[in-house]
């Protein structure tokens, strides 16, 4: 066998192996699609503060959500205090989202909101926060930041994703959650910037 038959066999059988491997992986996704799915978000979430940098507070005009829960939500315009908030939810969270709303409004700030059909759809997600980038801005809003924090893990990512193309801070707040309340204990909740904008004054000093 000469050199060149060698490479290719190697070649091959590397390839068969990759196969093998990418093929058990759908296979597991597929058989437990809930946990699969569920530990990755969890790997995702717990160390994406990791690669950013910690501030006390943001400074921000405008501020886009996606939501799954109201708390987070709330305390983050409670610290920033924004002029207008941008709101992407959905059917199973337009509880949490009329909640918001309306701590929005006894705070005079300004509130809009989008609902996503397909959570799982990355480039709708995507699609709907370059929309309220567009509209904030059109607005006035000259300090717009991205909380990615709430919604399912391709509402992030599409999130990410537009705050990215716009050159926007994007932000992603932690919270512990408490098992006797039944809800994140904000008392201990911190702000990690995991993509900094092209407006350095975002960031709270």
């Amino acid at each position: 066998m000469t050199a060149v038959e060698i490479a290719w066999d190697i070649l091959d059988k590397i390839a068969t192996i990759m196969d093998i491997i990418v093929g058990g992986v759908a296979l597991w996704g597929l058989l437990f699609p809930t946990n699969f799915w569920s530990n990755i978000r969890k790997h995702l979430r717990g160390n994406i503060h990791q690669g950013g940098e910690e501030v006390d507070n943001i400074n921000a005009d405008g501020i886009i959500f996606t939501v799954s829960k109201k708390d987070t939500p709330i305390w983050t315009m409670k610290r920033a205090n924004p002029q207008r908030v941008y709101l992407i939810g959905s059917q199973q969270t337009m509880e949490a989202v009329n909640s918001i709303k309306d701590f929005a409004h006894s705070k005079n700030i300004v509130v809009s909101d989008e609902e996503l059909k397909d959570v799982d759809n990355v480039s709708e997600a995507k699609q709907l926060v370059t929309h309220a980038i567009e509209q904030l801005r059109q607005h006035g809003c000259k300090k717009i930041v991205i909380d990615v924090t709430g919604g399912k893990t391709p509402m992030s990512i599409g999130a990410f994703q537009a705050g990215d193309e716009a050159d926007l801070t994007v932000i992603y707040v932690t919270a512990p959650f408490d098992q006797a309340l039944k809800k994140p204990n904000l008392d201990s909740a911190r702000i990690y910037v995991i993509r900094e904008g092209q407006y350095g004054e975002q960031r709270g000093e």
